[in-house]
């Protein structure tokens, strides 16, 4: 089976990735001398030796679509999107099988699907499998891949899946299985720590039409061990990841962090997305970490992408709540002795900030206790405990001196 983004890169992949695999299929039938049955132009005749072949199976998927940095990442109008892959079809049929008719079923599955896709997504103005919005910042993204794993790979039979995607995409959901760049696969206590702090690491990603295995299980990623990945590069003539540079990503899934070992096994956080007044305001990735190991209980917030500007331990910090001019703004002040942080933030659904306010206190007052449990098990305690950390919070405040 294979999987495919909507984007129009995405899609002429797919049709080079199932053309080449059917010549090399092809290929492996030819005589010792396989020049003897290709076409002048290199081509090979596709009725003569895959007349039975069967296509497999394709779909698009709204959810493999890149995060939107620009106009590029948002699928086109459906008459460009359609010309573009029968035109890419029609070319890669001439030049690999002598006849450009040759990708007429693949490509008909992809045009399909993707009139499917785009009636779903409302013209991809959402997740169909979710309502949920288009990967605009970090947390949409996350919360795109999350329902990738859930609503799509959970669903599917098949053994073996090829998915077609992108950088950016690959970044979030394999965060935890890319190349650290600071220490390779197995990064120290510290650089663990700080992922967690952060939610995420710099990796090396991949390279253009770079490959990586995953195993996936229960609904989570794995590590896949039997793939050598310098012995692709050397097959590829190209390396298959990008060394020169590292990148921010993301962690999709804090539990396969902790099975891997990115992470302190008994780490938990959270995370929201506020607009942070800094001049101007401005969106900020927020994320509440904390671990008994670390002894510590750490804010951080970043761009809309994820990547850190500012980490604070906030375990031993007293906290200031103040009322903004609507329910939707919110003033934090966060001191001691030392030091003391402002944070204006503001939220389209003021429940948010109710909620980080109280998380942000039980992640200071009880980050041991919590620490211990899964993650899972944290959400559902916070969910079922608000009335608790509402008392905590005003046990909290009434036992502030405010500088």
């Amino acid at each position: 089976m294979v999987l495919t983004s909507p984007l129009r890169r995405a899609l002429a992949t797919t049709l080079v990735v199932v053309a080449k695999t059917l010549r090399r299929h092809i290929e492996s039938q030819l005589p010792e001398d396989p020049y003897e049955d290709l076409d002048l132009l290199g081509c090979v005749d596709m009725q003569k030796y895959a007349s039975n072949y069967s296509w497999p199976e394709m779909r698009v998927i709204t959810e493999l679509r890149e995060k939107i940095a620009s106009k590029s990442d948002i699928p086109g109008e459906i008459d460009a999107a359609i010309d573009y892959m029968r035109v890419t079809a029609r070319q890669i049929g001439v030049d690999y099988f002598c006849n450009e008719t040759a990708l007429y079923f693949p490509v008909q599955q992809l045009i399909s699907s993707y009139k499917k896709e785009r009636h779903a997504s409302k013209r991809w103005t959402i997740n169909p499998r979710d309502g949920g919005p288009p990967p605009d910042n970090a947390l949409n993204l996350i919360n795109m891949i999350r329902t990738f794993k859930k609503k799509v790979l959970n669903q599917l039979t098949a053994k073996s899946v090829f998915i077609v995607g992108h950088n950016g995409w690959s970044r979030y959901a394999f965060n935890t299985f890319l190349t650290f760049p600071d220490s390779g696969v197995h990064p120290s206590n510290l650089l663990k720590a700080t992922a967690l702090s952060a939610g995420g690491r710099n990796v090396y990603p991949l390279n253009n039409c770079g490959i990586f295995g995953i195993l996936y299980k229960d609904g989570m990623f794995f590590r896949d061990d039997s793939i050598n990945y310098e012995l692709l590069s050397a097959f590829n003539g190209s390396p298959n990841f990008a060394t020169k540079e590292r990148k921010q990503g993301m962690y999709v899934s804090l539990p396969e962090a902790q099975e891997a070992g990115s992470v302190p096994h008994d780490g938990v956080l959270q995370r929201y997305m506020f607009e942070m007044k800094d001049l101007l305001y401005k969106k900020r990735l927020f994320t509440l970490a904390s671990a008994p190991s670390l002894n510590t209980s750490t804010l951080t917030w970043g761009k809309k992408w994820g990547i850190p500007v500012s980490t604070i331990d906030i375990t031993n910090l007293l906290m200031h709540r103040v009322h903004g001019g609507s329910d939707s703004s919110l003033e934090f002040i966060l001191h001691d002795r030392r030091q003391q942080i402002t944070l204006d933030l503001k939220a389209l659904n003021p429940e948010d900030l109710e909620s980080f306010s109280l998380l942000l206190a039980s992640y200071k007052r009880r980050a041991q206790k919590f620490g211990s449990e899964s993650q899972a098990a944290v959400e559902v305690k916070l969910q079922r405990d608000k009335d608790l950390a509402a008392q905590d919070l005003a046990s909290l405040l009434r036992d502030m001196s405010f500088a």
